[in-house]
């Protein structure tokens, strides 16, 4: 039987001994951790009752039980009366005061009062014998997921509700969200001022891959459970580096250092105090966002505008340090007057804009700046792990409060010097960016420069990623050295060629002689500094 002919010539056939894994890139992503509450706005709400100039009872109109479970805030009721005849038809005159306007009879139920005592409302809504009546609130919400996922706006809508102030969890998703442009993520909590809520919150985090966690509250123990917490897992057995982004009230100091208010405080002494406390945390993966107070523009309905509202339900700090909402633009009055734009919006500014103003109106509203603390996670979420965010413009606040418009630049170098993360902005229409990229742990460049830890962070994650594959599935030979020392390589040159590191080195893979089941890799790596110093020679 004659041989397969075969023509002389070169066979080549490729025998694959290594293997290199699928490498997928880390995502940084933030996770806001507030209360969700679902508005009902005034303007959508279903009313039933009409005033008829007595007392009236009212059960307020709750959404379906079916689709939303919650408690009424009855802190955030506020009533307009719409008169429907006589002399006054097509009037209104808002309900804003739960002491001389109206009661609350819990569970459900406000009493609104016949007399209205108070002089304005009274005087107004004199002639109010057939009105329709229509009641604004929210709902703390008690039951939404513990894990919630946003990829845009109508995410937070459809898991939460609207983006409204009266929605810390919703608006905070968004302004992350806004800088990230990519996911984020939410976690409710009952109370945002509970130590118990938000040790349930981390715990529930402690299963999840995230990195920048921002507690939509200014306490300091709050804080601390998050510090601890980002160090716990950043630990090599919990392989979950993460860090925690905070804003906290500012400590205010007299000329002595010493704890006293706002009214009585001394912006040396405060500057010093900031920087005093931020020295004793001395974490690199804390970073505390000053100042504490930031304005948004929003879209609200007028009575949500008046300064007691807003120190009930957004802010308590805006009565004793004398802060307003603001007008957005100028706003010509029906007597001929004009309200000039970015004026406060005093009781007195309140009551001329109410005789004109039957619902809505656009105007800056002073808020905590944990909201400020959301846009840095974003960006630290969204920009390049390698992206230094010193003057890098974040969206989604408006101007702030007590940065570089209240403290003097020596000042500010005092609380920057502590390693506290100072948001800046030239003009309150000039762009809003980090001053210094700071962490807390200010001992060296590398731990304090946030681009850096996020860089060593991403880096860890990567590398860990790609070496997982390979647990348990190998014996350590010196066949699989050489496979793990490609997959280093083939990893190490990825990050350098994305740019998240200017250059590596395996300096290191072998077994372990007290552990032999365990390879012990040395990974080097060059990280990326940021420019933030440019020295000058003037020679003549």
């Amino acid at each position: 039987m004659a041989l397969t002919y075969r023509r002389p010539g070169v066979e080549i056939t490729q025998v694959q001994e290594s293997t290199s894994p699928t490498l997928l890139a880390e995502d940084l992503k933030a996770v806001v951790i507030g209360e969700g509450y679902y508005v009902v706005d005034i303007d959508d709400y279903t009313y039933t009752t009409t005033y008829s100039g007595i007392q009236t009872d009212v059960t307020i109109q709750v959404p379906d039980t079916n689709l939303i479970s919650g408690t009424i805030d009855s802190d955030s009721i506020f009533i307009d009366l719409s008169q429907k005849t006589g002399a006054q038809a097509g009037q209104t005159v808002h309900l804003y005061d739960s002491t001389d306007h109206w009661t609350w009879i819990a569970p459900d139920t406000v009493r609104i009062a016949a007399d209205l005592d108070n002089g304005s409302v009274l005087t107004a809504a004199s002639g109010f014998n057939n009105a329709d009546i229509r009641i604004g609130y929210r709902l703390l919400r008690t039951d939404l997921s513990d894990f919630l996922t946003f990829e845009s706006i109508s995410d937070i809508e459809t898991q939460v509700g609207d983006v409204d102030l009266l929605n810390p969890l919703g608006f905070a998703a968004f302004v992350a969200l806004t800088n990230a442009q990519a996911q984020v993520h939410g976690m409710a909590v009952g109370d945002a001022t509970s130590t118990v809520d938000h040790a349930s919150a981390l715990d529930t985090l402690a299963l999840q891959e995230v990195y920048a966690m921002v507690p939509l509250d200014q306490n300091g123990t709050i804080g601390d459970q998050y510090t601890t917490h980002a160090n716990a897992f950043s630990a090599a057995t919990e392989k979950k580096e993460r860090i925690v982004v905070m804003n906290r009230t500012i400590n205010w100091a007299d000329g002595n250092d010493d704890a006293t208010t706002f009214a009585a405080s001394d912006n040396a002494g405060t500057s010093r105090r900031l920087r005093a406390n931020a020295l004793a945390r001395a974490d690199s993966r804390t970073i505390w966002v000053h100042p504490d107070t930031c304005y948004v523009l929003v879209t609200a309905h007028l009575t949500t505008l008046r300064q007691d509202y807003i120190a009930t339900n957004l802010f308590a700090d805006v009565t004793a340090r004398g802060l307003f909402a603001k007008t957005a633009s100028s706003i010509r009055l029906q007597d001929g007057t004009t309200i000039l734009a970015r004026t406060d919006i005093t009781d007195n500014n309140w009551d001329r804009l109410a005789e004109d103003f039957a619902g809505e109106l656009t105007a800056y509203v002073p808020v905590p700046a944990y909201y400020a603390a959301a846009a840095v996670a974003g960006q630290i979420s969204g920009e390049a792990p390698e992206q230094g965010l010193t003057n890098l413009a974040m969206a989604g606040i408006s101007f702030l409060r007590y940065s570089s418009d209240y403290f003097t630049e020596t000042q500010l170098n005092n609380i920057a010097q502590g390693g506290n993360y100072i948001l800046q902005q030239g003009s309150d229409a000039a762009p809003i960016s980090s001053r210094h990229q700071l962490t807390t742990d200010m001992s060296t460049v590398e731990l304090r420069e946030v681009n850096i830890r996020k860089s060593l962070d991403f880096v860890a994650k990567f590398l860990r990623n790609a070496l997982t594959p390979y647990i348990g599935r190998y014996n350590i030979t010196a066949a699989f050295l050489k496979l793990a020392t490609s997959v280093c390589n083939g990893a190490g040159l990825f990050l350098k060629r994305e740019g998240v590191i200017n250059d590596f080195k395996v300096t290191t893979i072998e077994q372990d002689t007290v552990n032999p089941d365990t390879v012990r890799v040395e990974f080097r790596v060059l990280v990326k500094y940021p420019v933030n110093y440019i020295t000058v020679d003037l020679v003549f």
